[in-house]
């Protein structure tokens, strides 16, 4: 990009970074570390296209546009994977057990869980009692 062309982008996102971070908030339901990927990824498709960008009848409605379909094709990507659930399961789910489905004896996946959860309790040391709810 050139020199003249790089200052006006810039300009534009110190105008307008606020804005798109509040309309991202909004569109990550709250979850601030979301909003800041989805502005971070709509500032750099705009970079890309900032020729064109700076052209249009409004830049601002341009990247508003951009931020809403990133949200909308994050948010369907997100759709194909785990869902959340009202309440846990008060036992394990019915089907294959753990061992069967990583192809290993039961007494295998006790003792790697063991070593693992060990594990864990060496690197968080006293902390681990601070994140269990009393």
């Amino acid at each position: 990009m050139k020199s003249a062309q790089e200052d006006q982008y810039l300009e534009f996102v110190a105008a307008r970074a606020k804005a798109l971070y509040r309309s991202a908030y909004v569109l990550a339901a709250g979850d601030t570390h979301l909003a800041e990927d989805l502005v971070q990824e709509t500032l750099s498709r705009v970079y890309v296209h900032w020729k064109r960008v700076a052209r249009a009848d409004s830049p601002a409605a341009y990247a508003q546009t951009v931020l809403v379909r990133t949200s909308l094709t994050l948010r369907r990507r997100r759709s194909t994977g785990e869902r959340p659930i009202g309440k846990m399961p008060d036992s394990a789910a019915a089907g294959p057990e753990t061992a069967q489905m990583l192809k290993l004896s039961s007494s295998a996946v006790r003792s790697q869980g063991t070593r693992a959860l060990n594990r864990v309790r060496a690197l968080l040391g006293d902390s681990l009692s601070d994140l269990v709810p009393h």
